[in-house]
């Protein structure tokens, strides 16, 4: 047994000492990425290929990688696209399965698809879709003195309301519930919240806000405001509700989450405070474990 042990410690010495050089190095500002050859069975070398990386910047060191990268690199200021055993998150710049949006990558959604006419559309900070530039447009039918076809400007007349942007940057949330608040034009008489003005309260007459509860998943709302009978076209809000413990928003809780955890242990990071009190400690680690395999 001791044999093999120090031929193991050899052969692990020897690794490390024959290293192929590294080939070509990617930088920016903030990064330096070398990609380093590796070795293939006919002795040749293969950049980019092997996992045999070394990430470094003012903040951290990454060196190497268990499974081997997939994908295409490609430059505007660098994007590396790996396989399903790396992290995704949001602000990389690219709208993984799990997320509405990310960056400039919209999933081909658009003001049209929101239920506007016009405008830009936009992805927020926490990957949610911000339609504050989206609006209808003055046009409306081409009715003329006979009134044939006129609803389409009177539908104009309507201003949409607004939601609250820290709810539309918000993104996902660890709650079941959540209150909807934004502001109309006083002239408004009701606010519909996907076509229904229930429980809706106006704490004056350009406020409103109601109370919504949360299903696992995504949630969308519409916000209409009626004004002299007539609706206005939508103010959109998606909010994703994550099961406690599933920080990668995948709808499980397993050690991919657990080392997510362990990434954000100490910090504010609001994805691994699952008791939203400001941090991220043992308590968060507790309620992980209670929901360890957990599925929806």
């Amino acid at each position: 047994m001791r044999t093999t042990q120090t031929s193991l410690l050899v052969l692990l010495v020897v690794g490390v000492v024959t290293l192929p050089a590294v080939a070509h190095a990617i930088t920016s500002n903030s990064f330096q990425l070398d990609a380093v050859s590796g070795y293939t069975a006919s002795g040749s070398h293969s950049p980019l290929s092997t996992g045999d990386y070394d990430l470094d910047s003012a903040s951290f060191k990454l060196e190497a990688s268990i499974e081997p990268l997939v994908g295409s690199a490609s430059t505007a200021s660098f994007q590396l696209e790996t396989g399903g055993e790396f992290e995704s998150y949001c602000g990389d710049g690219f709208a993984d399965p799990t997320e509405t949006c990310d960056g400039s990558q919209l999933k081909g959604e658009t003001c049209m698809t929101q239920g506007f006419t016009q405008g830009s559309l936009s992805c927020s900070s926490s990957c949610a879709l911000v339609t504050t530039q989206c609006s209808n447009n003055a046009g409306g039918g081409g009715g003329g003195a006979s009134g044939g076809g006129g609803g389409g400007s009177a539908v104009s007349d309507a201003t949409i309301p607004t939601i609250n942007q820290t709810l539309l940057t918000l993104g996902f949330t660890y709650e079941t519930g959540l209150i909807l608040f934004g502001t109309k034009e006083a002239s408004a008489s009701e606010i519909l919240i996907n076509g229904l003005s229930t429980d809706v309260i106006y704490p004056n007459v350009t406020s409103w806000k109601r109370s919504v509860g949360l299903a696992l998943g995504s949630n969308a709302f519409e916000v209409k405001a009626k004004t002299a009978g007539v609706s206005s076209g939508p103010a959109s809000l998606s909010i994703y509700r994550r099961m406690i413990g599933d920080i990668s928003q995948d709808n499980q809780v397993n050690d991919y989450d657990l080392s997510k955890l362990v990434k954000r242990w100490g910090s504010t990071d609001r994805s691994g405070d699952f008791n939203i009190d400001g941090n991220v400690n043992d308590y968060d680690f507790s309620m992980l474990v209670a929901r360890w395999g957990k599925k929806i």
